[in-house]
């Protein structure tokens, strides 16, 4: 767009069906790309949602999990707070394994989805499973 001189704007939503809504995005006045130089950043969590990036330790075998928050710039699991679902219809299972109730943050869902905080703003890295998205 740049190069051609053409006046656009670019946004990057994310978000999951299990929070109805989209998530994070970059803000209107933008963000210092030159933070992020090989991918767009996810962006800010909107008002409504908290967003956490997270160790995982435990959740196998029908035990809890743990879920502690990472230093800035270190890589986590993506969890989110706020309007969400209540559970996988008829999948408990995978209900247990992706909505942990934690003491400090309350109910949170496990995306799956592997980031870390930059300057304030969410990159995603990778995922903790084999999933395509």
């Amino acid at each position: 767009v740049k190069m051609r001189g053409l006046e656009a704007q670019l946004h990057n939503f994310y978000g999951a069906s299990e929070s109805s809504c989209t998530v994070y995005t970059v803000p209107k006045d933008g963000i210092d790309l030159a933070v992020f130089p090989n991918k767009a950043p996810a962006g800010v969590p909107q008002p409504h949602v908290k967003v956490f990036v997270m160790t995982v330790e435990g959740g196998e075998n029908g035990t809890p999990a743990r879920l502690t928050p990472v230093q800035s710039g270190e890589a986590g699991e993506i969890c989110f707070g706020g309007v969400l679902a209540a559970c996988y219809w008829k999948h408990d299972e995978l209900t247990q394994q992706k909505w942990v109730d934690s003491p400090q943050h309350g109910r949170l869902y496990r995306t799956g989805d592997l980031g870390r905080w930059r300057e304030g703003v969410l990159e995603v890295v990778g995922r903790t499973d084999r999933q395509v998205k």
